[in-house]
């Protein structure tokens, strides 16, 4: 494995870890959410958590991260054991 390849994969696990830790803190500043019936005060507080826009990001972030890793994968002519799991999967085509 190339210190590149290990770069891009180790970036998108420690964004996802954060991420979820960004959910855990907004989820505790949150508190119980209550589903039946909607409460509408209860959605604007939970999108006004800053953590919770921090950690979605993170998301976005890291799955941008693992597509360019894929990416780079296909460049390199290297087998992708997880190119099925690539959302198009137009990026598996070969010569991409």
């Amino acid at each position: 494995m190339k210190l590149a390849d290990f770069t891009i994969i180790s970036t998108g696990v420690l964004l996802n870890a954060l991420a979820q830790l960004g959910l855990k803190a907004a989820s505790r500043d949150i508190g119980p959410l209550s589903l039946v019936p909607p409460q509408w005060s209860q959605l604007l507080a939970v999108l006004a958590v800053p953590a919770l826009w921090w950690a979605l990001i993170a998301y976005g972030v890291s799955v941008v991260i693992w597509v360019v890793g894929l990416l780079a994968g296909a460049r390199g002519n290297r087998p992708i054991r997880s190119c099925p799991w690539a959302t198009p999967s137009i990026f598996c085509s070969p010569g991409g």
